[in-house]
Formats: structure tokens, C-alpha cells, sequence
């Protein structure tokens, strides 16, 4: 992927519209790929100090992401201020295998997810 430079701007104006005794909403999906180190700090510096301050702290309200690996597919749910939970997907059903308090890494979902019994 190619990253704009607006695309830049727009995450470090986004910081600049945080009210400091308010709530902001972001409807977007690629605070993972910020969070994960997906834009390299030595490339994109004035993003990675952003991150730090801003997008790190950020409490995710509605997450529905796939999980998936060697012929297993899953999905990582959560709506604020429920837990997280994690679901093994079968051709005709879908079914609850972890419950968490706070964000599993997305390699712990994949391990659990190869762990738990074939979904039908």
C-alpha cells in the first residue's frame, strides 16, 4: 500500500480535534495498522509520535475482525463495554471459544482458534 500523504495529515489533525475534556469518535479501521507498526517509525516519524500520544490510548467501541489461518476461520467481536470475545466460524454456525477483558494479540486468536474443535 501506498500511503497519501493527506492520509498523514489527516491522522495528526485527527489528534488536533481531540476536545481535552470531551469525547471523540473515529469511525475507521486502520487504527490497527497503526497500532501494529504496519507504517515503519523511521519512515513516517511525525506518525509514529502520534500513535504514541493519541491512537495508543484510543478504547476501540465496535470491533468485528477475521481471524484465520490453515483452513480455520474466526472473527474477534467486541462492543464497548462488553468483553472480547472470539468465535470460531463453521459453514452453518458460528460458535463462542474466548472471552477476554482486554485485547488478545492477534496471534493468541489464531492459536486458540486452531485449538478449539471443528465448527460445523
Amino acid at each position: 500500500d501506498a500511503l497519501p500523504i493527506s492520509f498523514l495529515e489527516d491522522w495528526l489533525n485527527l489528534e488536533k480535534c481531540q476536545p481535552s475534556d470531551g469525547l471523540l469518535v473515529s469511525l475507521n479501521g486502520a487504527f490497527d495498522k497503526l497500532r501494529g507498526g504496519y507504517y515503519p517509525r523511521i519512515l513516517f516519524p511525525k506518525l509514529a509520535e502520534c500513535v504514541d500520544r493519541f491512537v495508543g490510548e484510543a478504547e476501540a467501541l465496535l470491533v468485528l475482525r477475521s481471524v484465520a489461518d490453515k483452513g480455520r476461520a474466526g472473527w474477534l467481536w467486541r462492543v464497548y463495554p462488553e468483553p472480547w470475545q472470539l468465535f470460531a466460524q463453521g459453514k452453518e454456525a458460528c460458535v463462542q471459544i474466548g472471552e477476554f477483558e482486554s485485547r488478545p494479540a492477534y496471534n493468541d486468536c489464531v492459536a486458540m482458534l486452531l485449538k478449539a474443535p471443528p465448527v460445523a
